[in-house]
């Protein structure tokens, strides 16, 4: 049809009120053209194509409960493509819908036999992309092919520094293009920026291509080496005040991070994975990554080889703080030994800083007070000497209350992620000294702070701590609201220890707020504030190794048997 485009040209010419309705693989680019896109079928249409073309080759095929979550998954993944859709259908004369879908990890090899009567590239899905490929100038041919390695789309400068185009109108002009011809998909992007992305099917044929051309482990290496850098780029705004746009510009990038990921393990290159698993720690732990990243960071680091020894160190680190953060307080506290030493070794002080703090902060929560405390000083110490404002903030947390409004005004100044855990800590030691109301206000504001970043992790235990808060001033309904999102976020999390503490606080009552250790009324606790300020106000205290006293939420009794027992820290 493009090559009629000369003439079309001549034929509107010479007859002015003459239109043509044409349908092409693009545009003919001619004055006055209007260009209406067939996008792909709707959920509905789909479904419906793909039961209709499975009753036509199996006359008794149904569509029921049974098969209904597998038939809506297949046109899902098949892009609502209608060919694709018609002869994935067709194999429903030998095999039921949940079988079609387990093979689609192969779609190019099981959608084949269409109908004899189409033309040769209509009878498999392959031979209909190969044609349209075909179809496409050499430097056209070599973009989609290398467009495959991006899984979930792609941004104009990933395209650039993966994908080296040649094009004479760089990357934009050569995406536009595929863009125009239907092989590529444009979207809205963060910001508005635009961002392109492969129909799936189209992109297990782009990747066949790369690995047939002998690229395929070069571009996947450049793929990585765009998001390392990426990543790297990142660190410091996603602890700063950029970190609600990064959030989202890496919430769009996340599967393309796994796909690095996990290349840099298959390739031998674990210092390019972890590399990036360190510099997004604040990313896992903000969108409730945390589980899965602990996970690859053991794998990693098993099968590393030559990594360096500070990239190991802080692999380590993150691994240990991943393990605090699920709540395995012993593991994290074995793991912070290693990095700690080897931070000490190569005279990193901001290194020994940051693990001394999260070493601290852990030890409390296994109930050594004043070891925990004791490492929290040598981190406040070694942090003011470097001068690492962070973890001065992290260190004045884990201490004690009265250094808390000094921690949240570090985290204002900062305009940091861990305000809102200054505030939460706040609320805390407000509410075990008698007063809910102004316990409350703190974190109310850590709530908007958490809600804004969608920081899971921070609001699982804000929503659970102003639960209890409600409860204290015998609102129950209100605070049955709190521990029941609370509950949801943190199985979500897949913390089963804090789900627990949830499940105790939604059964609210009069008796059980009466007994709460922070209620004014009658409290031994705000006589014993002094000491427990020796314990630590962090948002995650346990309650291992010690029963709860009558229904106290369990991360609470940590702290207050360690004021009971009047025991200080040691300096």
């Amino acid at each position: 049809m493009l090559a009629a485009a000369p003439l079309v040209a001549e034929l509107l010419a010479s007859a002015p009120r003459l239109k043509i309705l044409a349908t092409s693989r693009a545009t003919l680019h001619l004055s006055g053209e209007s260009e209406l896109v067939v996008p792909p079928l709707s959920q509905f249409e789909a479904v419906q194509l793909f039961v209709e073309r499975a009753r036509s080759v199996k006359r008794n095929f149904s569509f029921n409960d049974e098969n209904a979550s597998s038939i809506v998954e297949i046109c899902v993944r098949l892009d609502g493509l209608p060919l694709a859709i018609e002869l994935a259908a067709a194999r429903c004369r030998a095999l039921r819908p949940e079988a079609i879908l387990a093979r689609l990890g192969q779609r190019l090899e099981l959608l084949t036999g269409g109908p004899r009567d189409l033309p040769a590239r209509q009878q498999t899905l392959r031979d209909t992309i190969d044609w349209s490929y075909r179809l496409l100038r050499p430097e056209e041919q070599r973009l989609l092919a290398h467009l495959g390695v991006f899984v979930g789309g792609c941004t104009i400068e990933a395209v650039a520094a993966t994908c080296r185009i040649e094009a004479p109108g760089g990357a934009l002009d050569a995406l536009d293009s595929l863009v125009a011809k239907s092989l590529l998909r444009q979207e809205d992007g963060v910001a508005g920026e635009p961002r392109f992305a492969l129909f799936e099917t189209i992109r297990e044929f782009a990747l066949e291509r790369l690995a047939a051309d002998g690229e395929r482990e070069q571009v996947r290496q450049r793929h990585a080496v765009y998001f390392l850098e990426l990543a790297e780029a990142s660190a410091a705004g996603l602890v700063g005040s950029e970190q609600r746009e990064l959030l989202e510009l890496l919430d769009g990038e996340l599967i393309n991070l796994r796909a690095a990921l996990s290349w840099s393990v298959e390739a031998g290159a674990a210092d390019l994975g972890l590399r990036i698993s360190v510099a997004l720690e604040r990313f896992w732990e903000a969108r409730g990554h945390a589980a899965e990243i602990r996970r690859w960071l053991e794998s990693a680091l098993r099968g590393a080889g030559s990594v360096s020894r500070r990239v190991r160190a802080r692999s380590l680190l993150l691994a240990a703080r991943f393990d605090a953060a699920l709540s395995d307080y012993a593991q994290a506290a074995a793991g912070f030994e290693e990095p700690l030493a080897l931070f000490r070794e190569a005279g990193d002080r901001e290194g020994m800083a940051q693990t001394l703090a999260s070493f601290g902060w852990t030890t409390m929560m296994l109930g050594d007070f004043p070891r925990g405390r004791a490492l929290c000083e040598e981190a406040l110490e070694v942090a003011r000497e470097v001068g690492h404002a962070p973890t001065i903030s992290r260190a004045l947390n884990n201490l004690a209350a009265d250094l808390l409004d000094e921690s949240l005004s570090i985290e204002r100044r900062l305009e940091g992620p861990r305000r809102a855990v200054a505030l939460c800590n706040l609320g805390l030691s407000r509410l075990r000294g008698g007063d809910p109301l102004r316990a409350r206000d703190a974190l109310e504001e850590a709530l908007v702070l958490a809600r804004e970043l969608g920081d899971s992790w921070q609001l699982a235990s804000i929503l659970d701590f102003l639960g209890w808060t409600e409860l204290a001033e015998h609102r129950h309904v209100e605070a049955a609201s709190y521990f029941e999102e609370s509950l949801v976020r943190h199985r979500e999390l897949g913390d089963r220890r804090y789900a627990a503490d949830c499940l105790q606080g939604s059964r609210p009552s009069a008796s059980r707020a009466a007994a709460m250790p922070h209620v004014p009324r009658g409290s031994s606790v705000r006589r014993r504030r002094s000491s427990a300020r020796s314990g630590c106000l962090c948002p995650r205290p346990t309650a291992r190794g010690t029963r709860p006293t009558s229904m106290q939420p369990a991360r609470f009794c940590r702290p207050i048997r360690f004021a009971q027992s009047g025991g200080r820290a040691r300096h």
